[in-house]
């Protein structure tokens, strides 16, 4: 492709789920405020190419435990007739609760070397069943929020630089060694701050043992879910949204 010519059209199926009918008469309710949010996701990537299909693919009523719902069996049989390039989901649990379906759905043929998530135990318990060789990589956003919880506010722009100095460390080392200076400097008045940090400390520097260009996306996945927040404080209204 040369410059300058537009990217080939990347054809964008939205797939939202309830798990339940409730709320579901409302003129917006969670199916379409999930849509939306997807909706926008994909607007977001137009650069590449991206392009909503008309199509809906709504199930709503039916459990994330089972595969067994018409749309997404619509939306399945359509993807293997190459009819659609990319499923928008506004969470993973909206297309499945179970990781062997997950990886069973996009084909993960190949078990990934890495994973990236917040506290949610159930998906590291799911993925060391499933992809048992896969290694753990916590959120930074989501960790230092939570380390942030535990200390009074007004220290938050300190406490912020110093959790910066570990997960912007130029190396393993170096960030071991400024987790080691957190722990010190505030074990003693906000121990449960400290133990909020460290009980994690492998799982925080997994991103080290991967090249440093992919650092960036590995340290986080809050740019997955950053994206969303634009059409929140509509959601947030209706009864049941993205429930």
């Amino acid at each position: 492709m040369t410059r300058g010519q537009p990217k080939a059209a990347v054809r964008c199926a939205i797939y939202p789920r309830k798990s339940t009918e409730d709320g579901l008469e409302q003129d917006f309710n969670s199916l379409d405020a999930q849509s939306e949010a997807c909706a926008a996701f994909v607007l977001s990537q137009r650069a590449e190419g991206w392009q909503r299909l008309p199509d809906r693919y709504d199930d709503g009523g039916f459990s994330g435990g089972s595969t067994e719902r018409p749309a997404l069996q619509g939306l399945l049989a359509d993807v293997a007739a190459h009819r659609i390039d990319v499923v928008v989901a506004y969470k993973v649990d909206r297309l499945t609760r179970s990781l062997t379906d997950f990886a069973r759905i996009i084909g993960l043929a190949v078990a990934p070397e890495i994973a990236v998530g917040d506290g949610a135990l159930g998906f590291w318990k799911a993925l060391d069943e499933v992809f048992p060789g896969a290694r753990h990589q916590r959120c930074w956003v989501h960790k230092a929020a939570k380390v942030l919880n535990k200390f009074p506010k007004s220290m938050a722009p300190t406490v912020k630089s110093d959790l910066r100095d570990i997960w912007q460390a130029e190396t393993r080392a170096a960030a071991e060694a400024a987790m080691d200076t957190f722990a010190e400097k505030y074990g003693t008045k906000y121990h449960k701050a400290v133990a909020c940090l460290v009980k994690d400390r492998d799982a925080l520097l997994t991103f080290f043992d991967s090249p440093a260009e992919h650092w960036d996306h590995l340290r986080t996945a809050n740019p997955i879910e950053s994206v969303f927040a634009t059409v929140r404080h509509r959601t947030v209204r209706t009864k049941g949204a993205l429930s």
